[in-house]
C-alpha cells in the first residue's frame, strides 16, 4: 500500500477524499465508512470524510478515490508549518487543486507561489516545487515517481481549505 506517512500517523477527525468518479464515490466512501463517518462533497472532484468519534478504518479499501489527504490549518498561520513534518534536507513537493472557482491557471499560480513563500519562510530554501504538464493537479503515480510531498487544496467559501496528501491507493488491483 502506497502510504506517504505511517499509517498509525494518519490519527484525524477528518479525511480530505480525492474522488475518482464524483457521485458514486461519493456513495462508496460513506458505505465502506460506515455509520462513524459523515462524507461530504465540497466540490465535483472532492469530498470531506468527518469522523464521529473512535478512529477512521477501511478507508485502505476504497476504489473509487485517487488520494487521501489530512486537512490542514489555513497557510497564513503558523499551525500550517508546525502541521507538518518536512524532510531534513531537499524535497521535492507538488500542489493538487481542485475545482477552481476562477482561471485554473492563474489560481494554481497564485497558490503555488503562496505555497513555496511559506515553506521557503519556513527555513526550507532548497524545496523544488514539481508542476503538473497536465492541468492543476499532479497525477498520483507522478506524486509516488517522483517522491513528492503532495498539497491538497479547494476552495471552500471565499478561502481554500488545504491538505497534505497521506495515502494513494494501489490501482492495478482494480484494473
Amino acid at each position: 500500500m502506497p502510504f506517504l506517512v505511517p499509517p498509525e500517523s494518519i490519527d484525524s477527525e477528518s479525511l480530505i477524499l480525492v474522488l475518482a468518479f464524483g457521485n458514486p464515490s461519493l456513495l462508496e466512501a460513506q458505505c465502506v465508512m460506515g455509520e462513524n463517518a459523515k462524507v461530504s462533497m465540497e466540490c465535483e472532484d472532492i469530498a470531506v470524510a468527518d469522523l464521529k468519534g473512535g478512529r477512521f478504518k477501511r478507508y485502505t479499501e476504497l476504489a473509487g478515490v485517487h488520494k487521501i489527504a489530512l486537512p490542514l490549518p489555513p497557510i497564513d498561520t503558523d499551525e500550517f508549518a508546525q502541521a507538518i513534518t518536512f524532510p531534513e534536507r531537499n524535497f521535492n513537493f507538488s500542489l493538487s487543486l481542485y475545482c477552481p472557482p476562477g482561471d485554473p491557471e492563474t489560481e494554481y499560480d497564485e497558490l503555488s507561489e503562496e505555497l513555496l513563500s511559506t515553506i521557503r519562510e519556513f527555513g526550507h530554501k532548497k524545496a523544488n516545487l514539481i508542476r503538473s504538464r497536465s492541468g492543476p493537479e499532479l497525477h498520483s503515480e507522478r506524486v509516488l515517481a517522483r517522491s513528492a510531498m503532495d498539497f491538497v487544496v479547494f476552495p471552500i467559501g471565499a478561502t481554500y481549505q488545504w491538505g497534505v496528501t497521506v495515502y494513494i491507493p494501489e490501482t492495478e488491483a482494480f484494473k
